[in-house]
């Protein structure tokens, strides 16, 4: 059996995050979902910082679901910083919009995403890409020992 995928969810309204997690619930892809609400815990989540300080690197979420709109830090600047960092580049990153503009796609792929997709989550088109990403945590993790 496939080892569960770690889903790591950055999204601040609680009715967007109930949706998400009862669509990860449907998908036939074995997961775990941590849920943040704002992008600095997301960025401590992911560099293991703070009251995720005992996180490892050897372990890195296999896909982020980012909302573009959020308190203290958008998701554009969380993006920025996770593909700045030789250790965090790899990881898939869907970022996520109420109303996803031509213009928030392009900038998505500028920055290194994976896609921009409209919330809220629930069309077969996400289920077949969440099925479809790369789950690569070996590629991920050696990554990771090079920095």
């Amino acid at each position: 059996m496939n080892e569960p995928v770690e889903i790591l969810l950055v999204e601040d309204y609680p009715i967007d995050q109930q949706i998400a997690l009862r669509f990860f619930k449907k998908s036939q892809v074995p997961h775990q979902v941590q849920v943040v609400r704002d992008g600095f815990n997301a960025l401590n989540f992911v560099f293991c910082r703070g009251i995720y300080q005992e996180r490892s690197f050897e372990r890195p979420p296999g896909v982020v679901f980012l909302d573009i709109r959020l308190p203290d830090m958008d998701g554009w600047q969380v993006l920025a910083q996770m593909k700045a960092d030789s250790r965090t580049r790899n990881i898939p990153v869907l970022m996520m919009s109420a109303a996803v503009s031509p213009e928030e796609t392009e900038k998505s792929r500028q920055l290194g995403a994976a896609g921009c997709i409209q919330k809220p989550l629930q069309s077969k088109k996400l289920t077949t890409m969440l099925e479809n990403i790369r789950f690569d945590r070996k590629a991920v993790a050696e990554a990771t020992a090079r920095s």
